[in-house]
C-alpha cells in the first residue's frame, strides 16, 4: 500500500498538480475517481461533502466497516446505534418501558404474601403469583436477548 510514501519518495510514474487553486468541473454529467489501493485526502482546514437540499440527494458510504473519529487506541469500537430499532426496543409495543411497567402493577396491584399473622415471620412470595411474574420474565429475557438488533455491525464510533 502506498499510504505512507510521500510523493516526493514515491518510485514509480505519478502525476503532479502544484497550483495556488484547482477547479475539477463536470458541467453534464459526473467526476469519478477509482484506485487500486485507496484515495486520501488531506486537508489543513475544513473538509465539506455538500449536496443540494432535495429529499432524493443522498450521501452515501458503502464499506463493510465504517469508523467515525479516532480514539487513543487507534479505531474506535463501540459499535452505533440504529435509532429506530432502539425507539422500539424501549417504547414500542412490549418494549422495555411497557414491560417495567407491567411489572410494577404486577408488583403494586397483583403480588400478595403470605402471613400466618400480621406481626409474624419474614414473609413469603404466594406461588400462584409465579404465573403473574412468568409471563414478565419471559419478555424480559426476549428482550435481553434482542439487544444487539439495535447495534451497526458497520459503523464504529468515538
Amino acid at each position: 500500500m502506498s499510504e505512507n510514501i510521500k510523493p516526493n519518495t514515491y518510485e514509480g510514474k505519478q502525476v503532479i498538480i502544484n497550483s495556488d487553486r484547482l477547479v475539477f468541473n463536470a458541467r453534464n454529467d459526473a467526476i469519478l475517481l477509482y484506485s487500486n489501493e485507496q484515495i486520501g485526502f488531506s486537508t489543513n482546514g475544513n473538509f465539506h461533502f455538500n449536496t443540494s437540499n432535495l429529499p432524493e440527494n443522498k450521501f452515501i458510504i458503502n464499506a463493510p466497516n465504517i469508523y467515525l473519529g479516532l480514539n487513543r487506541e487507534g479505531l474506535p469500537y463501540s459499535p452505533a446505534v440504529k435509532g429506530h430499532e432502539l425507539g422500539v426496543y424501549l417504547g414500542g409495543t412490549g418494549g422495555l418501558l411497557e414491560t417495567l411497567e407491567q411489572m410494577i402493577d404486577v408488583i403494586t396491584g397483583q403480588l400478595t404474601f403470605i402471613s400466618p399473622s400480621p406481626y409474624g415471620p419474614v414473609t413469603s412470595p404466594n406461588v400462584k403469583n409465579e404465573a403473574k411474574f412468568s409471563k414478565v420474565l419471559d419478555r424480559i429475557s426476549d428482550l435481553k436477548k434482542e439487544v444487539n438488533n439495535f447495534k451497526s455491525n458497520i459503523t464504529k464510533v468515538a
